[in-house]
């Protein structure tokens, strides 16, 4: 009993710290102006994901409709819950490293009189929690159309009731195994933060990949004729090559369409498998926990190093505040994480297309529907494939922010905060030129667009990636969110990420209004066409920067905090 006391304090407790609800309450009772402030983002918040359910539920309903005249919505189904544990998969890893065992709080916890596997239960029901939520908005409306044009028994409503919240059971187990095996081998390294970045974008890149084999096999059992036409005769048949992959998918969504008794078989297999995998990774989770989390806190071995001249000589501001940002990214797992994970997938996507489209992911057949579709203006597509992780950078929407409470330390130091904001936007715009020239490498191995028309978007994406940056960054600046109890919610609970997220956009789709009708009215030579937005887009950053330093002398040399 002591156990469960404990785990519900504590969970209670990650409850509202994670999801921002003390910092609202108190903000409310003193400020009745935040309370408005809250009250509409979460208006904007819910408009959002109402919209977002609307058009999934369209795209879903064109699927299910036609699956159950034809008698195969039991694959559909299935496929949704394959979709729903993959997502879990890939999500569950990074939240396990960042909320679970990399959160900093994991020395306060281990000196109080609580126990270890009380923590790390409350940890992993708050990820749970977390991933819970994608499962439900991505289950719950295939469970229901599909019960409204397939006739179900009166056990599928129950049986759904257990199914549904056990989807993200088994996927977060793998993910609680990996974590707690990454955190316990860093402590082994001398440079454990790059190990423990560099692991866990390579179980982020695993799982994209492991993806990708599923998609190569549903590729090649529907390129076959014969496999395809016993498919739309049986629907166990269908169901069956649907699941062959993971068999729990199969359990999971034959529990609430199998025939006769069988459905109750399929739902125990579900369970046990559930209940084996959540088991195991309670039962370890709670012996290694504390040894996996505090890892991080020890000192490596091998880290002491003499001092010379050199390393003790002076250095430009600027130079020393830029290195300061990277290390803060690079040591902090959720930071790096977050930050980092856009341009190493991105890329990975692109290398692995073809074998994730089985089959039918022959990339030759793209570069005619490039040709009649752009023509000339392959250069100006080339670049803006070049500038997806710009778009998503939390590195730059989260600059300021994640100072939080040591923001008075850059109000101390003898630096302008023009500067201290430069080198802020300075790294930032180095991981979104790492993307540039990563997709640009990607793009040379595995699409079809000439290498020219690559060359000559290269430095076009790389000049319009500052004033993206640049505007990104804005809305932190600003307003930086600097009280946040966990990393995690200094990065990944941030409005601010979301804003400068939709303003980058924004100064994309404007550039391309400009880029696209500038081309063809100079209809210059590919690579002069390039020089000049390229010298365009970057007096366009020189007007960003201008921008960000007007903040900086403005708002932020005045603030107190």
């Amino acid at each position: 009993m002591k156990l469960w006391r404990q785990f519900w304090l504590l969970f209670r407790l990650f409850f509202r710290t994670q999801l921002g609800l003390s910092v609202a309450r108190d903000a409310a009772r003193r400020d009745k102006k935040a309370l408005f402030k809250f009250a509409g983002i979460g208006l904007a918040v819910a408009v959002g994901v109402l919209s977002i359910l609307l058009t999934y539920g369209v795209i879903l309903f064109s699927l299910m409709w036609p699956a159950s005249q034809i008698g195969i919505g039991a694959a559909v189904l299935a496929l949704i819950f394959f979709l729903c544990m993959g997502l879990v998969l890939i999500l569950g890893t990074v939240t396990m490293i960042t909320m679970v065992f990399g959160a900093r709080d994991a020395e306060l916890y281990a000196a109080l009189p609580l126990s270890q596997r009380a923590v790390f239960l409350a940890k992993l029901g708050m990820a749970y929690l977390l991933e819970l939520l994608p499962t439900l908005f991505l289950g719950l409306p295939a469970v229901i159309l599909y019960a409204v044009y397939t006739p179900v028994a009166w056990w599928y409503w129950i049986a759904a009731a257990l199914v549904l919240p056990l989807l993200p059971v088994i996927p977060m187990a793998l993910s609680a195994l990996l974590a707690a095996l990454l955190m316990r081998l860093a402590a082994r390294f001398k440079r454990r933060e790059v190990f423990m970045v560099v692991g866990g974008l390579a179980i982020a890149v695993g799982a994209v990949l492991l993806q990708g084999q599923f998609n190569a096999f549903f590729s090649s059992v529907f390129a076959d004729e014969a496999a395809v036409s016993a498919m739309l005769q049986d629907s166990a048949e269908a169901l069956r090559a649907m699941t062959a992959v993971f068999p729990p998918v199969g359990w999971a969504a034959g529990a609430l369409t199998a025939e006769g008794l069988s459905w109750l078989g399929q739902l125990c297999l579900f369970l046990l498998s559930a209940a084996a995998a959540g088991g195991l990774a309670l039962w370890l989770g709670g012996r290694v926990f504390y040894r996996g989390a505090l890892a991080q806190l020890e000192t490596a071995p091998g880290r002491s190093k003499g001092y010379n001249r050199a390393s003790l000589g002076a250095s430009s501001p600027l130079k020393a505040l830029y290195v300061r940002e990277w290390r803060m990214l690079l040591r902090t797992g959720v930071y790096a994480l977050n930050a980092l994970t856009g341009i190493v997938i991105f890329p990975v996507m692109l290398v692995f297309m073809p074998m994730m489209g089985g089959a039918s992911g022959d990339m030759s057949e793209l570069l005619p529907l490039l040709e009649g579709w752009a023509g000339p203006l392959l250069p100006l597509v080339a670049a803006g494939l070049m500038l997806l992780p710009a778009l998503i950078n939390p590195a730059a929407t989260t600059a300021l922010s994640r100072e939080g409470r040591q923001f008075w330390l850059c109000r101390s130091i003898p630096v302008p905060m023009r500067t201290q904001a430069l080198a802020k936007l300075l790294c930032s715009w180095s991981i979104a030129l790492a993307g540039v020239g990563l997709i640009f490498g990607a793009a040379l191995l595995a699409l079809p667009i000439p290498a020219a028309d690559l060359l000559c978007g290269l430095p076009v994406a790389a000049a319009l990636s500052f004033p993206v940056t640049a505007l990104s960054m804005l809305p932190d600046l600003l307003k930086p969110k600097l009280t946040w109890n966990s990393e995690s919610e200094a990065i990944k609970q941030n409005i601010n990420s979301l804003t400068g997220m939709l303003l980058a956009l924004a100064a994309v789709l404007l550039a391309a209004g400009i880029a696209l009708p500038l081309a063809l009215f100079l209809a210059l030579p590919d690579p002069l066409t390039a020089l000049v937005l390229t010298v365009l887009f970057a007096g366009a950053g020189y007007g960003g920067w201008r921008l960000v330093r007007a903040l900086a002398d403005g708002p932020l040399e005045a603030r107190e905090e």
